[in-house]
């Protein structure tokens, strides 16, 4: 009978270490996927928030550059309009066409981003720094669709 009660006792604690053993795993367990899935979502958040961020920093910045850029086209168009050179060929005066291209030239040298310049008058004549561009001319510019 001795024996026998220790088999059962040995056999209980066994048991009982068994499911000690199988308790702590589950609790182990569940930390460790609790711990996993807030990291996780902590990181995947963070990652979200920082790649909004950058795109709004991108968009505010290419906003910016546009914004740069069409400043810079209405000082050239502000520059090549109110020389007075242009002023007088646009009042008549022919012999200034040549230096008119020269200058347009020179605006075409400092920006790699414009690639041509048109001036057309009021009575329809062309300054042009591309010789490829033809368009109709009229004694009316400003009654055309595209003007």
């Amino acid at each position: 009978m001795g024996t026998e009660n220790m088999s059962k006792t040995s056999r209980k604690r066994r048991k009982l270490s068994v499911q000690i053993f199988l308790t702590y795993g589950l609790v182990l367990l569940c930390a460790i996927v609790l711990v996993g899935v807030s990291s996780y979502l902590l990181f995947a958040n963070i990652l979200l928030d920082e790649n909004v961020q950058a795109s709004n920093a991108a968009v505010v910045g290419s906003g910016k550059y546009i914004e740069g850029y069409i400043d810079k086209m209405y000082a050239v168009s502000s520059l090549v309009t109110g020389d007075q050179k242009v002023i007088d060929y646009i009042e008549g005066d022919e012999d200034l066409r040549e230096d008119i291209l020269a200058d347009i030239d020179t605006v075409l040298q400092t920006d790699e981003f414009i690639e041509s310049v048109i001036i057309v008058t009021y009575d329809g004549r062309i300054i042009s720094s591309d010789n490829a561009v033809t368009m109709e001319m009229s004694g009316d510019m400003m009654e055309k669709s595209w003007y």
